[in-house]
Order: structure tokens, then C-alpha cells, then sequence
């Protein structure tokens, strides 16, 4: 089921215009992994077992991001809350194994994300803020007319550093 968790990797250098709108590029790393149980099968003497197809997809996704940041509202709620919308294109790799056929296969399309982030920072002068996204991925590579949607939620903790 690829709507299911999966590991979401994600680097980002980003140029400040001014304190509240922010321009930026952005290098993600998203994999789903799920197996299929296929059939019942006696995997030697009377010991069961089962056969299994397993799926891999690698999907790579760069955006174009712009972000309006609200700074201001950090003295107050503690918080400094932002809202991005990307622009992008993705590459997603199929990796399969069944019964009958393995393979790989590269599908590609166009990305786009939005999302809203609150970046806590501990101590008042610190380089580093810690992020939480929360928002929507909208991502359909295809291949020869096969769209594969791979769409969906996104909850992102991380940090953020001023170099």
C-alpha cells in the first residue's frame, strides 16, 4: 500500500529576499517499501511458507520553492510560522519482484508541494531552528501512459541552519 509511511529525506538551500519572503531550491529522497503475500507454499518437508512479491519506489523530487515567513510573530507565540509552495519535477524508480516478473522501471513528472512550518528556536540567539512541515505532495510521474500516483500527506521534523 503506498500510502503508507516511508522514509522522506529532504535538503534545502534557501535565499532570504528580506525577513518575510524567502526563495528556494529543494532535494528530496522519498522511498516506500511493501510486499504482497501471493501464495501459500510448502518451502521443504512440511514446514509453510509464503510467496511474496516485494515493491520498491525511489522517488526523487526537486522543487522551486517560495515562502513567506511571519518573523514578527515570534515574540509572541513563540513560534516563527511559515507557508511554502513548490514547483518541480520528480523521478521515481520501481523496483518489483513477483512470481512470475522482476524489473525496474523510471516513471517521471511533474511535482509540487505546499505546506505550513513552525520553527521553534531554543535560545534566542541561536543559529538553529527546529521545523515542523506539515502540508500536501502532489507527485505523478508516468511512464508509456502507467501514471503512478504518489501523492499525499507530508509531516517533516527537522532543522534549519543559519550559516
Amino acid at each position: 500500500d503506498p500510502e503508507k509511511f516511508g522514509l522522506d529525506v529532504s535538503l534545502n538551500y534557501i535565499y532570504n529576499l528580506d525577513p518575510v519572503f524567502v526563495f528556494g531550491l529543494e532535494a528530496d529522497f522519498f522511498w516506500v517499501k511493501w510486499n504482497n503475500k501471493l501464495d501459500d507454499v510448502n518451502a521443504g518437508g512440511d514446514a509453510p511458507g509464503s510467496l511474496k512479491a516485494e515493491t520498491n519506489l525511489y522517488t526523487f523530487p526537486f522543487f522551486a520553492n517560495a515562502q513567506i515567513r511571519l518573523p514578527f510573530l515570534r515574540s509572541k507565540i513563540y513560534v516563527e510560522p511559515s507557508f511554502t509552495v513548490g514547483l518541480g519535477y520528480a523521478f521515481m524508480i520501481l523496483d518489483y519482484t513477483s512470481d512470475e516478473d522482476n524489473g525496474t522501471d523510471l516513471y517521471s513528472g511533474f511535482a509540487w508541494q505546499t505546506y505550513a512550518s513552525v520553527a521553534y528556536k531554543i535560545y534566542e540567539n541561536s543559529a538553529v531552528d527546529f521545523i515542523l512541515d506539515l502540508g500536501y505532495r502532489g507527485i505523478t510521474p508516468d511512464k508509456d501512459n502507467v501514471e503512478i500516483d504518489m501523492s499525499g500527506v507530508i509531516a517533516r521534523l527537522g532543522v534549519r541552519m543559519y550559516i
